[in-house]
């Protein structure tokens, strides 16, 4: 895979704006995946004794957590495997038993995967439980094939993944979407690259779901650049499709992203990088693959590293800056002093001072923004020192990084106190001035005399010309919802028309 476009040339395209767009709304499309599975779990069928129909309502709620959640995936494969035991049938043991073995080839536990097949005799199965007894088997073996560092064996995994790809070929409906994929596959492994393409042209032709479309439109990239050789950003639109597709069907288990990642931080766009990194760790946790995490750590690692840098960098740009605004701070009271005696050194001394002001708030907000970074980057820093540290089963270890351990409230708090100080530093009578503008009935009258309250911090933002409540939730790392709500709830507590309330705020 090479790169030879401009950086800023392939950010420009307007799939990368919808990719962003998408990434801001994972929480979403994580709800109303998880709103379906609730509404399965419902079933009065669930509480009844086992019955056939509760076997396939359990396999079905596993099924709807594949590719999400992997622990709960797992929990209802075992549920479904003890109610076909229950009823003493044996090929629905089978069933249950072989989809639990596939989810842990997903997640990377090879071993215990490996464990379930062997305890299965394919003779014993139908042709529909040979179909998915082979596609697991195939799995496991294209797995270890990929994940193993032992060179010595990969032919003969080679061989494995080669036979049981047949197998499931045979045992497939020919012409669906699974059929098509394993026979591209085949060709792209044997070097029939145009037969492959043709393939793939055939499938996404014909796919009717957006997870579909996300994995023929992943392959369709993997088939050009990785196989073909071709330049990533020729194919840069099947790859952001692929991640947009996966993105809103909640796609936990998302190789697509790793890929977006990957190409971002080989073009230099470190922030951009970033935010695909952090939003790809989360999937990580939340899916609970052991496997993306051995794929993802060392890219997330360089990208954590490069981004720390480039803040590094940026604090120094603010620490130049401080010292150039010192330096006119001074120059503005020398100034100011040898202007004071006319009217129209007065004029240009009040210019002078409203500038100063105007560059304290920026300051202030910089100061801000910086910590907030700060935290954000901590955070991520645990977590993946906890993730790393994880390979080495040091226990003790794990226990001192992680990110689990109440470690936000506290940055929080540190980050509350330094803002409160800095904010009521550059405005003393903040308090008092809000508390005028408020019926007596809502007035603050406790808060200590250097201390702030969220809603007060809310404002205090807007006071200083931030007015977007989406920046203002990641700066205070509150809900989105809270700044809605104080900026609502705030018209009722009002002494004056809520009209007036914005420049009587920017006035205290």
């Amino acid at each position: 895979m090479s790169l030879t476009v401009d950086a800023t040339a392939s950010m420009n395209n307007p799939l990368w704006l919808r990719f962003f767009s998408k990434l801001d709304s994972v929480d979403v499309y994580r709800h109303n995946r998880e709103r379906k599975i609730a509404i399965k779990k419902c079933n009065p069928a669930l509480d009844e004794s086992d019955t056939r129909e509760k076997f396939n309502l359990l396999m079905d709620i596993a099924r709807s957590y594949e590719k999400f959640e992997g622990d709960s995936c797992l929990l209802y494969y075992d549920k479904a495997l003890m109610a076909a035991r229950s009823l003493g049938d044996k090929s629905l043991s089978y069933t249950a038993a072989i989809r639990k073995a596939n989810t842990f080839n997903l997640l990377g536990y090879f071993t215990e995967s490996a464990e379930i097949l062997k305890g299965i005799n394919s003779r014993d199965l139908d042709d529909k439980q040979k179909l998915i007894y082979f596609k697991a088997q195939y799995q496991l073996h294209y797995m270890l094939r990929y994940n193993s560092i032992n060179k010595q064996y990969w032919d003969k995994y080679d061989v494995f993944c080669e036979t049981y790809r047949d197998s499931v070929l045979m045992y497939e409906v020919p012409g669906s979407d699974a059929y098509l994929r394993n026979l591209e596959k085949r060709y792209c492994y044997r070097g029939d690259y145009d037969d492959a393409l043709v393939i793939n042209n055939q499938r996404l032709s014909q796919v009717e779901s957006t997870p579909e479309e996300a994995l023929v439109r992943y392959d369709r990239f993997t088939l050009y650049t990785k196989y073909k050789g071709e330049p990533i950003e020729d194919w840069i639109d099947d790859l952001l499709l692929s991640a947009i597709a996966d993105i809103e069907s909640a796609n936990q288990d998302i190789a697509s992203l790793l890929a977006v990642e990957k190409y971002l931080l080989a073009i230099g766009e470190i922030d951009y990088a970033k935010q695909v990194s952090d939003y790809y760790y989360s999937t990580m946790r939340y899916y609970g693959s052991r496997l993306r995490r051995l794929h993802g750590f060392e890219h997330g690692v360089i990208i954590n590293d490069q981004h720390t840098e480039m803040l590094s960098k940026r604090q120094s740009q603010i620490t130049l800056a401080l010292i150039f605004i010192s330096i006119l701070c001074s120059a503005s009271l020398v100034l100011s002093l040898i202007m004071w005696r006319t009217r129209r050194r007065m004029e240009v001394l009040n210019d002078k001072l409203r500038t100063s002001n105007l560059v304290s708030r920026r300051y202030v907000l910089a100061f801000f923004q910086l910590y907030s970074d700060y935290i954000e980057r901590l955070l991520m820093f645990r977590a993946k020192i906890n993730t790393s540290t994880r390979r080495g089963n040091t226990n003790y270890v794990l226990e001192l990084t992680n990110p689990d351990k109440n470690v936000n409230e506290e940055e929080l708090k540190l980050l509350y106190k330094n803002f409160d100080a800095a904010f009521l530093g550059i405005f003393p009578d903040y308090v008092v001035g809000f508390n005028e503008l408020l019926k007596p009935e809502y007035r603050y009258e406790t808060l200590a005399p250097d201390e702030l309250n969220m809603e007060l911090r809310i404002f205090a933002l807007i006071k200083m010309g931030e007015k977007d409540s989406n920046t203002i939730s990641k700066l205070l790392h509150c809900s989105i919802k809270t700044v809605y709500n104080k900026r609502s709830d705030i018209k009722k507590k009002l002494l004056i028309p809520s009209s007036d309330f914005e420049k009587e705020l920017a006035q205290l």
